[in-house]
């Protein structure tokens, strides 16, 4: 019974991963971010992408590592480090689904 109840979680899980990984612009069309990137509105409302997992830095901007699927976290200092190198999130990463 535990492993059904894993492999229901785990699915839920991907399934809503998956519907994550795109939003609507402002005119309503579907932005999506790079195959196991993050998507997300910066402090300006805008659509930033990343190839890997982002974190926000302490002044609130979306700092992310540059390999594919890669993640971002703090040090004990604070400061953002990645997997892969860190890079803020951006427009020019995004993609069009179609």
């Amino acid at each position: 019974m535990k492993t059904v109840a894993l492999i229901g979680t785990l699915l839920l899980g991907m399934a809503v991963f998956a519907q994550e990984r795109c939003m609507n612009n402002r005119l309503g069309e579907p932005i999506c971010s790079p195959q196991c990137g993050f998507i997300g509105k910066n402090r300006l409302g805008e659509i930033v992408c990343a190839q890997g997992g982002c974190i926000t830095d302490r002044f609130g901007d979306f700092i992310c590592s540059k390999q594919q699927g890669g993640t971002a976290t703090t040090n004990f200092f604070g400061d953002v480090v990645c997997t892969g190198g860190c890079e803020p999130a951006s427009a020019q990463q995004c993609q069009k689904p179609y």
